[in-house]
């Protein structure tokens, strides 16, 4: 077999085996932007000290009446529906608004994961190439 052959079926098993993640993670990638854009979107915006942990009701975005001001937590204390939140929460309703029973954590191994099989598809792939004669080779 020559080395491009061995070459493309490095590649094309590679595909093969992870086909369905290829597929699923733009997609997933996609829903984690739009649910994280719109939980921004009820942030604060400060990240100032506790202000950064400020949220508008139930991550729902204020009206331009009711948009955080730094000032108001020291003049004016702070105005209705603006609430900390942890982190847990914050994640939690960013899984809740992917849905599909979507974890940020699973997500991130699945892209770990890849990364390591891409990496070792990429080892397999150097070796394989580091023997084909360029002047001689046929696929």
């Amino acid at each position: 077999m020559s080395d491009l052959k061995k070459t493309t079926e490095i590649v094309q098993r590679f595909l093969a085996e992870h086909d369905a993640v290829l597929k699923e993670i733009p997609a997933k990638a996609e829903a984690l932007r739009d649910a994280s854009n719109r939980v921004e979107r009820s942030w604060s915006g400060s990240f100032a000290g506790w202000h950064g942990k400020m949220y508008f009701r139930d991550f729902s975005t204020p009206s331009i009446h009711e948009r955080f001001s730094g000032e108001w937590g020291g003049i004016n204390g702070i105005p209705d529906g603006w609430n900390e939140k942890e982190p847990e929460e914050v994640t939690a309703k960013i899984e809740s608004l992917v849905g599909d029973n979507f974890s940020v954590e699973g997500f991130e191994k699945q892209i770990s994961t890849l990364r390591k099989n891409a990496e070792t598809l990429k080892r397999e792939a150097s070796i394989a190439l580091s023997a084909v004669d360029m002047k001689n080779a046929s696929a």
